[in-house]
């Protein structure tokens, strides 16, 4: 009987259950058991047999049509998830800037009459 190891993968460009269909498909040709594929939170969990390396658990990603951000196995540091880390905090903070580019002058038009003491469009 063969060691089994619990691995953690991080995977970026999932977006629904067909994706992380494909990648635990992938994961199985490589002798992956007890796979959990999470799209929402992109990360797949499961248990290798011990001589499964971490580029041929990269390569079932990128077979499968995505990217692999960090492959970390349980006990070891986490490494490799600064750059997804960073990439996603700006992409959080493009999102937000967009959001109150949109919601200000919606403000604006909405308390402006309260503000100067009138209304600007007149129903008359």
């Amino acid at each position: 009987m063969t060691d089994k190891r619990k691995v953690e993968v991080d995977i970026q460009g999932m977006t629904c259950a067909s994706c992380a269909a494909h990648v635990t498909k992938e994961f199985e040709k490589i002798g992956g058991q007890e796979i959990n594929v999470n799209p929402v939170t992109n990360k797949g969990v499961l248990s290798v047999p011990s001589e499964i390396s971490k580029s041929q658990l990269a390569k079932a990603v990128k077979d499968a049509g995505y990217k692999p951000m960090s492959v970390n196995f349980e006990g070891e540091e986490k490494m490799g998830g600064m750059n997804h880390s960073k990439e996603n905090s700006s992409n959080w903070k493009n999102k937000l800037i967009g959001a109150w580019a949109l919601t200000l002058p919606i403000m604006i038009f909405m308390y402006l009459p309260a503000i100067i003491g009138r209304d600007i469009i007149s129903m008359d």
